[in-house]
């Protein structure tokens, strides 16, 4: 009777497990993504809340690269630091390429100002990401 009863179980057990193993298609989402719905993207609440863009803009400079320049303003008292990267997109959306991270130093209460550009003339958009250098140390 005990053995009758470890079967069963085991059988319902490998049941759920099997059942729960299948793939699933994704739907496709009519919403664009963040990085498509707005250009300057903070990844950390503190950066968030204390961290304004006082100016942004791109431009097309020699041979067609896309020139990105960014001011953000530090609202706090006391030295801020992020990191910085840029990614830039193709025209249908794809990332074309992107920068390293790069520490920036905001200093307290006022407008620090980055800019960069694209390697290549066939980008047509851009995000820039800012994260907080302490939780990204392991990170690439």
């Amino acid at each position: 009777m005990n053995k009758r009863l470890v079967i069963i179980v085991c059988g319902l057990l490998c049941g759920f497990v099997l059942t729960g193993c299948r793939g699933y298609a994704m739907k496709e989402s009519a919403e664009a993504p963040l990085q498509h719905q707005q250009k300057i993207i903070a990844k950390d609440w503190i950066l968030k809340n204390w961290i304004r863009v006082a100016s942004h803009q791109p431009e097309r400079v020699n041979g067609d690269l896309l020139k990105v320049k960014v001011g953000l303003e530090n609202r706090k008292n006391t030295d801020l630091w992020c990191d910085i990267q840029v990614v830039f997109y193709d025209q249908g959306g794809f990332q074309a390429e992107r920068t390293d991270w790069q520490p920036l130093l905001l200093s307290r209460r006022q407008v620090t100002f980055f800019d960069t550009t694209s390697l290549s003339p066939n980008v047509h958009d851009y995000s820039i990401l800012l994260r907080n250098p302490r939780k990204s140390a392991s990170i690439n």
